[in-house]
């Protein structure tokens, strides 16, 4: 097994791992109105944009076939998720720090999760 490979597999796992960290707190607050916990979410969205950077440049650089258009589209739905995330805790932070809701981070919030379900289903449907 050469570095490349080994950097794959660990990249692989953080991937995973950053996955969960979006999708677990989405499915967990799905059904809350306000209060959320957004600071798990937004570390998985970072760890889902480094680590799906890193596995495709380790594919790459074991001359491993990597579809561009649809690495171009995860990585563009990913983006999009973390954006979501920054503005809902945008949104958040200024909302509790006038005394009001957060309510309105919702929308993003659901955005953010929704959009992550939607990377799952291209990761595995699109071959």
């Amino acid at each position: 097994m050469n570095m490349f490979e080994i950097l794959r597999l660990i990249a692989l796992v953080a991937h995973f791992l950053g996955l969960a960290t979006v999708i677990g707190p989405f499915l967990a607050q799905l059904r809350r109105r306000e209060g959320f916990h957004l600071g798990l979410m937004h570390a998985g969205a970072i760890t889902q944009l480094v680590s799906g950077g890193v596995l495709i440049a380790a594919r790459l650089a074991q001359h491993l076939a990597v579809i561009e258009f649809k690495m171009v589209a995860k990585i563009l739905i990913a983006a999009i998720v973390l954006v979501a995330l920054i503005i809902a805790m945008v949104i958040q932070r200024r909302r509790r720090t006038s005394g009001v809701t957060d309510a309105d981070a919702r929308p993003w919030f659901l955005a953010a999760g929704s959009l992550a379900v939607v990377n799952v289903i291209v990761a595995t449907a699109w071959t």
